[in-house]
């Protein structure tokens, strides 16, 4: 590894605080440092931002599709917020709870939707899609956008990110990439 990004990243409310550096791993050299005060709805704004300085810093040389790629719409924060929330409540399996968690990944439903509509091939809005339609019951739909991320990424695979999660809950980590195995997903 010739390179480490470190950063933290501070969050009240609505604003977010991100500080980065890049640091050179064999001389201990740092390279690049910046901070970010935004909304976090911004977030996916700032991490392109920064991805482009690292570039900068170390001198990296874009293909036109990759620059293009670059500039893409990454997301909707507030779905993933909403994903992440109604999780929580339907891990919880009280009655009261699963219907709050229904409504939150219905709510999120909708945000990944209107994201899809400005960038069609975003792989992490249908990745999410495929399982809120999954835990709503709503199986061949999340089939359906299973078929989606196999459309922008053919060579996607449940066990490359089942390796990379950071969930220390076992049963919670095989539901979840149950719910993508079963809506058609390897």
């Amino acid at each position: 590894m010739r390179y480490i990004l470190e950063g933290s990243l501070q969050r009240d409310n609505e604003n977010v605080r991100i500080n980065t550096q890049l640091i050179d791993a064999e001389t201990g050299r740092h390279l690049w440092a910046e901070n970010y005060d935004r909304k976090f709805d911004d977030i996916f704004s700032v991490q392109d931002e920064i991805c482009k300085s690292i570039m900068v810093a170390l001198q990296v040389k874009l293909t036109m599709g990759d620059q293009a790629r670059m500039g893409a719409d990454t997301g909707n924060i507030k779905a993933y917020e909403k994903y992440l929330k109604a999780r929580e409540y339907y891990l919880r399996r009280t009655w009261e709870e699963t219907l709050v968690a229904r409504q939150l990944f219905q709510e999120a439903i909708s945000l990944w939707k209107e994201t899809l509509e400005r960038n069609p091939d975003f792989i992490f809005a249908y990745m999410g899609l495929t399982m809120a339609y999954w835990f709503t019951g709503s199986q061949d739909q999340a089939r359906q956008t299973a078929q989606q991320v196999l459309r922008v990424n053919p060579k996607f695979s449940v066990d490359y990110w089942e390796k990379r999660s950071t969930l220390k809950d076992k049963a919670l980590r095989e539901q979840l990439f149950d719910a993508w195995r079963m809506a058609g997903l390897k």
